[in-house]
This record gives structure tokens, C-alpha cells and sequence, in this order.
């Protein structure tokens, strides 16, 4: 074997390959969150911007918003309106070396303190979201990374092949054409027990 293939490949290559490969994570994550986006038709639904603390949300007031997901954004700040917040996050079945398979979801402690429910998305079935509650969510918080992590385990051999979402989320899974439908629920639900 020639000399220079048997080398280690230099640090500033695997960094590079590692920026490449959580710039396309990141890529592939903002095309999911606009396409669940995109799904949802209803005047009280708004969009934040990429890189704040929620993805989106439900604005509360009966009066909905007109314009784009940008404009309802504007609009429903200058309001100063409650709003249900909401966080995208994706999850795929991952297999590990004990027989296991497992599902993931990392949550920063500002998304804990203020989401009230999260749209779950998986790469295997993308025609479905789960939207849950948050309080329904039992996570474990890692303070030193400053992120709380949702996750559960299923022997392999008990579901195969393993399902796009953990099994307690079956009762949460939406179609993405009637996500708009389940969110508006969820908005009027909100709102009675507001008057309450």
C-alpha cells in the first residue's frame, strides 16, 4: 500500500467534511420546516425566522391574519397578541450494535421553557407530522450541553422494519394536508380554556 493512502487524512480535512455535513443537516432541516410550513393553510398560523427561538406559531385572537408567513409575523408582534409557540423537530429510526433502535429529539432549554408543542416530522414517512403536546414530552435534560433529549428504545426484533415514528406518538400523527385543520383545534381549544 503506497505511503500517503495509508495516512490519516489531515485535521483540517475531517473538519471541513464535518462542517459540510452539518451544513447539509441544516439544509435538509430548514426544507422540512418549510414544507410542513408551506402544508398549513390557516390565517392564524405564523412563521418566525431561522435562527429564533420557535419555529412558528398560533395566533390566539379570532380575528386571523392575511399576507404571507412573513407578514402574519409582523402583524401578530405588532398586535402584541398571545400566540401558541411551536417547534419543528425531525426524528428517524436509528439501529444500534445492542439490537435496539432508538429515536432522538434534542430540544435547547429555551425551546423547553417556552413551546407549548412540538410537529414532529420523519424522513421515512413524509406525509405525516405529529403534533404533541409538550407536557406529553418526557425528556432528560444534559445541563451541560445546555439541551433537554427525548428518547426512546424498542428491542429491533419486536418492530421490524422499525416504524418512521417511536410507537407513543401514533395517537399525534397528522397528515400534512390536514395539519392546518389540527392546528386550528388546537387554537380553539386553546382559546376556550383562556376564557374559562
Amino acid at each position: 500500500m503506497p505511503e500517503d493512502l495509508a495516512t490519516e487524512p489531515p485535521k483540517g480535512e475531517v473538519n471541513q467534511a464535518r462542517s459540510f455535513g452539518a451544513a447539509v443537516k441544516q439544509q435538509y432541516l430548514c426544507l422540512v420546516e418549510s414544507t410542513i410550513c408551506r402544508a398549513v393553510d390557516n390565517p392564524h398560523f405564523i412563521r418566525a425566522f431561522e435562527g429564533g427561538r420557535n419555529d412558528c406559531g398560533m395566533f390566539l385572537e379570532d380575528q386571523g391574519l392575511t399576507g404571507t408567513l412573513t407578514e402574519r409575523f409582523f402583524r401578530a408582534v405588532d398586535r402584541n397578541a398571545p400566540i401558541i409557540l411551536l417547534e419543528i423537530k425531525t426524528v428517524s429510526p436509528v439501529a444500534d450494535n445492542r439490537g435496539n433502535i432508538s429515536w432522538k429529539i434534542e430540544f435547547s432549554t429555551d425551546q423547553l421553557r417556552s413551546c407549548q408543542a412540538v410537529l414532529v416530522a420523519s424522513t421515512a414517512a413524509p406525509d405525516f407530522v405529529a403534533l404533541i403536546p409538550m407536557h406529553l414530552i418526557k425528556k432528560r435534560k444534559d445541563l451541560k450541553k445546555g439541551i433537554a433529549i427525548y428518547e426512546t428504545y424498542r428491542p429491533l426484533w419486536s418492530i421490524h422494519p422499525p416504524p418512521p415514528f417511536p410507537p407513543e406518538f401514533a395517537p399525534f400523527l397528522v397528515p400534512l394536508n390536514q395539519l392546518g385543520r389540527a392546528l386550528e383545534r388546537m387554537r380553539e381549544y386553546a382559546n376556550l380554556r383562556t376564557e374559562v
